[in-house]
Order: structure tokens, then sequence, then C-alpha cells
């Protein structure tokens, strides 16, 4: 029932996007590709963060991890920021949703979502595809990606970890929303 609530909850906060034409006029959990981490969390709250930061290999962009705000669809809110940018500036958000041992349903939800932004994006390049995991060939990552013409990304992804990943470190299926600057697109590309 949880995983019904999120998905009608998240497509009727997309009806808000519809008139947005960049990536930065999104929200996930009230934060936008732009602003300051620092409007939303103490120096406290992220320095703890920092001390568990995930960084992607080559690059100086670090991964930090909050619980969100509540009422809110996700169990998680992932950050991404540049650590040489002492203002914390966000270059990109994901809302994830756990969904333990349950990929198709999942799947069906990522489904629901993408076509929502199919809506709202008639005119960005758009790129769907389900493969192995970049870093972990023995998971699934099932993903759409939204590139508007106003730049940035937009993805909907959902993960199938696989049982010696979550044996290992606990790694939950789950469905991701993210959205990324123009800055933090031309890195991953």
């Amino acid at each position: 029932m949880r995983f019904v609530f999120f998905a009608l909850l998240l497509i009727f906060s997309l009806h808000s996007w519809a008139m947005a034409d960049e990536v930065k006029e999104f929200e996930i959990d009230g934060m936008s590709i732009g602003d300051s981490l620092l409007e939303y969390k103490s120096l406290n709250e992220i320095e703890k963060a920092v001390e568990n930061k995930l960084m992607y290999p080559d690059s100086s962009f670090a991964v930090i991890v909050f619980n969100p705000n509540l009422p809110q669809p996700y169990d998680y809110i992932e950050v991404v920021y540049d650590i040489n940018n002492k203002k914390y500036i966000i270059d990109a958000l994901t809302g994830l949703v756990n969904y333990p041992n349950k990929y198709d349903e999942c799947k069906r939800n990522k489904n629901n979502i993408s076509a929502e932004f199919k809506l709202m994006f008639v005119n960005a390049e758009i790129y769907e595809n389900e493969s192995s995991h970049y870093y972990f060939p023995d998971s699934i990552v099932d993903q759409i990606d939204f590139y508007p013409k106003s730049g940035g990304f937009i993805r909907v992804s959902c993960t199938d970890w696989s049982e010696k990943l979550f044996k290992e470190n606990e790694w939950v299926d789950n469905l991701k929303v993210s959205i990324g600057s123009v800055k933090f697109s031309d890195f991953l590309n």
C-alpha cells in the first residue's frame, strides 16, 4: 500500500512541475539545483553527513545522504555537491524509495512516473535502458533519462541489487528520481 501511495503522491506532485522549463525549477524535499544546502540544513548536520560521504571516482563530486523532511514519499534524499565549493551548492538531488524484493513493482511505478515526464518534456532527448549496473554487473538497473533543451537531466530508475550485495551491504532494491545540473550532467557524460 505504501508503494501505491508513493506513486500517486509523486505523480500528483509532478503536475506542479509541468510549467517548469529548467531542471533547476524542480524540487526534491523542497531543495533545488543551484541552491545552497546551507539553506536547508545546519552546518553541523552537513558536516556530520560529510563524514560518511561517497565520492564519484576521479572527481570532486561527493554524495551525502539525509532523511527527508516529513511528510515525504522518499526514504532517503541524496545530495551531490562539489567538495571545493564551501557554500555547498547542490549539483544533483535524488529521492530514493526502497522496494525490498519488489523490482517488478518498482518498474511499474518507474514507468508511471516516466510517462508523466514524457508529457512534460516532449522535446527532450530521452534514453531508456535496462542493463547490468555499471559498477556491479551482477545487479540490474532499469532507467530512463531525460535531457531537456535547457540543460541538466532528470532520471527515473529502479535497481535490482544482487543477493550478494544485499548480504554484504544490506542494499535494498530501490526506485530513484534524480535531477542534475548541467555541470554534473557534463561530468556524468
